[in-house]
């Protein structure tokens, strides 16, 4: 839940300049995987509390099917969000954490669509999956050192009353 309220001080960074959509989006998909995440750990959970009690032997192979899809969507939803800041972010954040971004987007996308039983792309411990989350680190570290060593901003002034 802290990578939401990461993601609206990065959107209120792209929002300055007038890039609105991109921080609409940023902010929407970083909320979307954190949704996501939530969901698939109550899924996961479910299907424990089920497999204690012996529930049928097809029940619990479709539970987990559902839950291992569910594991790899929030890296859908993060490429999504470093997307927004390669497109929205390159009038206020460095060059740099743009290409950064692209990169994380990509790895992301290929975390996001893991879903093989076994091997790079398997679901729960595959290397995408590996790469995408410790790609997901790096840009969060990242983009918190930029906004860390950013000024505060500062609060418009009202102008003086006339009379």
């Amino acid at each position: 839940m802290v990578l939401i309220a990461w993601a609206a001080v990065l959107a209120a960074e792209l929002r300055a300049p007038g890039r609105h959509a991109a921080a609409g989006t940023l902010l929407a998909a970083i909320t979307g995987a954190m949704a996501v995440s939530v969901l698939s750990g109550g899924v996961e959970v479910g299907v424990a509390h089920t497999a204690m009690r012996s529930a049928s032997p097809g029940f619990l192979r479709g539970a987990y099917l559902l839950a291992s899809s569910l594991y790899p969507t929030p890296y859908l939803f993060v490429a999504l969000a470093a997307a927004a800041v390669v497109l929205g972010g390159r009038a206020v954040l460095p060059t740099w954490f743009a290409w950064l971004s692209g990169i994380v987007g990509v790895l992301n996308f290929l975390g996001g669509i893991s879903v093989k039983s076994s091997g790079f792309f398997a679901t729960n411990d595959g290397g995408a999956i590996v790469i995408a989350g410790l790609a997901l680190a790096v840009w969060v570290l990242a983009a918190s050192w930029i906004l860390w060593r950013r000024p505060p901003l500062q609060e418009p002034r009202l102008p003086a009353p006339v009379g």
